[in-house]
């Protein structure tokens, strides 16, 4: 059964909120949390470095 124009239309605007808040996450996850727990990491690899010497 194809559903109506109007239909299809309107899922689509329901959609955008949940996809725009989806890029908003993403976005959020690969340009501040990844690099703050990078250099966490690096942190912790110096003082492993300089406790070893």
């Amino acid at each position: 059964m194809i559903a109506s124009a109007g239909v299809f239309i309107a899922s689509m605007v329901s959609l955008f909120p949940v996809a725009l808040l989806w890029a908003i996450a993403n976005h959020h996850a690969e340009k501040v949390e990844l690099p703050e727990a990078y250099d966490e990491l690096v942190e912790k690899y110096y003082e492993t470095i300089q406790e070893s010497s």
